[in-house]
């Protein structure tokens, strides 16, 4: 799934991708918004599924990728076509596409909190704090903190 401890899904498929060249992922999960499915598919998964699709949608899906093939659900397949349409509509400013929390989540580590004080901060989970952090660094691009600064210098957003 997308959000699991220290290590998010997207970034689990980049690695998973890269080092079994020849697998095929499968990503299952309840996130429908337009920007996981992009993501995902950019960091190299062959299917995407939501969590409440039928269980036969399910079987025909791991027997598309066990054949070697991509399967995509009916909402993951609108994402797409639409993305193919206007290839530039989600992408062209990922800081736009960051939501409000993340956005202050950004911020706060531009600053110098670590993800502790965040969460402190901002009356929140460690693993909630954890979690923006982890998908603005993923919409933005970026491995760490340090490269989230260079963003936040190089595109004017500092205070």
């Amino acid at each position: 799934d997308i959000s699991m401890p220290k290590l998010n899904g997207i970034e689990v498929i980049r690695r998973l991708s890269k080092e079994l060249e020849h697998s095929r992922i499968l990503v299952l999960t309840m996130h429908a918004e337009e920007e996981y499915v992009l993501h995902v598919v950019r960091a190299g998964a062959s299917g995407f599924l939501l969590k409440d699709s039928a269980s036969e949608e399910l079987i025909d899906a791991v027997r598309m990728l066990a054949g070697g093939r991509g399967y995509f659900g009916s909402h993951a397949s609108r994402v797409l076509a639409q993305q193919v349409k206007q290839p530039n509509s989600r992408m062209e400013d990922p800081y736009r596409d960051l939501t409000d929390r993340e956005r202050e989540v950004f911020h706060l580590i531009v600053e110098g909190m670590t993800t502790k004080e965040i969460a402190r901060h901002l009356s929140i989970s460690t693993k909630t704090a954890e979690n923006h952090r982890f998908r603005a660094m993923d919409k933005l691009g970026a491995r760490n903190s340090a490269e989230l600064i260079r963003y936040a210098v190089k595109h004017g957003l500092l205070d």
